[in-house]
């Protein structure tokens, strides 16, 4: 009896376990694939950094979207990677003249990219661009309810 007893606790113990690690690998598994997808919700350029449209792009490129290539989104990020620095180089509270100068460039520098690579920035990736670089400024300290990339943005 003791022998069955013990048996039960034993394999109930074990089932147990396996059941809670299962639980918190599930866990585990959903935050890490979980990404941000409301650009509001970020406050930090790390997490800027992490959330480019160009994440999307290269999923939409291998689900066969022809508008996107390695070397265009390698020479987007590279382009979003520069900007977001030098708003990081920027004082602790930027002008906004500061912050728009940086904005500036990385417009004209998308402008660039855009003619370079036969104008793949279409209005979902346009919509996609300007929510970064707005949402950079705003970490920056910029605030404005005007688009802008306006005065710049070619695409």
């Amino acid at each position: 009896m003791k022998k069955l007893l013990y048996f039960a606790i034993v394999t109930l113990v074990f089932v147990l376990g396996a059941c809670n690690e299962n639980n918190d690998s599930t866990k585990e598994r959903e935050a890490s694939t979980q990404e941000v997808t409301n650009l509001e919700e970020i406050v930090t350029f790390e997490e800027l950094m992490n959330n480019k449209p160009t994440l999307e792009w290269k999923q939409r490129m291998v689900e066969g979207d022809d508008l996107f290539t390695e070397e265009n989104i390698k020479a987007t990020n590279e382009v979003l990677d520069s900007y977001i620095n030098n708003l990081r180089t920027l004082q602790d509270h930027p002008t906004d003249e500061e912050i728009l100068e940086c904005v500036e460039k990385v417009v004209l520098s998308l402008n660039e990219l855009n003619e370079k690579y036969d104008y793949f920035i279409e209005t979902m990736e346009r919509e996609e661009l300007y929510d970064y670089i707005t949402e950079a400024a705003r970490i920056a300290g910029f605030e404005s309810d005007e688009d802008i990339t306006e005065e710049w943005r070619e695409w």
